[in-house]
């Protein structure tokens, strides 16, 4: 069975202020571009459409690929995080550029593992310290994939070519979504926002 959600959990964390989000986005785009950059030879070329099924290049897929790293880390490892760099529009990361960074948490350890998979499917990995990540814990088990994710967000944006960052269970948006696990997509038409299992999906 693929790690999933399910595969790992969390006691809660706290949910940063919603006012820290835009400062967030900005350091998390400027970290996965540098990453991305640094594995594609410092380059930051356009992307180029992914062939293949529908599930490769997509978050369901980094999980598993990032799985055994994860669990290899610590046998209570839980999922808590995931969050996009440079996604294309179909919700897979493209075929030559771009990346998903997969966080899970250890509460025997009191850390967390970041493994960023990159579009050619390398695996790269750093441990620290960490109280807790995450809005809502455990992640729910049916939360949909980024292809079903994008697939609402072309339904109330205009058309786009990438989403230049995708986050999941990394901001507390409140109102109707408040302490809920949420898709967070931000195209060039605003930032979309999906709640876990598609049931809520709204602009921002």
């Amino acid at each position: 069975m693929a790690p999933g959600v399910s595969d790992f959990g969390q006691p809660p964390g706290q949910p940063p202020p919603r006012s820290s989000y835009n400062g967030r986005m900005r350091r998390l785009v400027l970290g996965l571009f540098v990453v991305s950059a640094v594995l594609w030879g410092g380059a930051c070329p356009r992307g180029q459409v992914r062939p293949g099924d529908s599930l490769d290049g997509s978050a369901r897929w980094a999980v598993t690929l990032a799985g055994h790293r994860i669990t290899s880390f610590a046998p209570d490892s839980q999922l808590r995080t995931i969050v996009g760099a440079r996604i294309a529009a179909d919700g897979r990361v493209f075929a030559n550029v771009g990346s998903w960074s997969i966080v899970a948490y250890s509460a025997s350890r009191h850390q967390k593992i970041e493994v960023i998979v990159a579009a050619n499917g390398a695996l790269t990995e750093s441990v620290s310290a960490s109280t807790g990540e995450g809005i809502q814990t455990p992640v729910p088990a049916n939360w949909i994939n980024s292809i079903e994710v994008f697939a609402r967000a072309r339904d109330l944006v205009p058309a786009f070519q990438e989403a230049t960052l995708v986050t999941f269970n990394l901001t507390d948006f409140g109102a109707e979504l408040e302490g809920k696990a949420t898709w967070a997509v931000n195209t060039p038409g605003g930032n979309v926002l999906v709640l876990f299992d598609g049931s809520v999906a709204r602009l921002q």
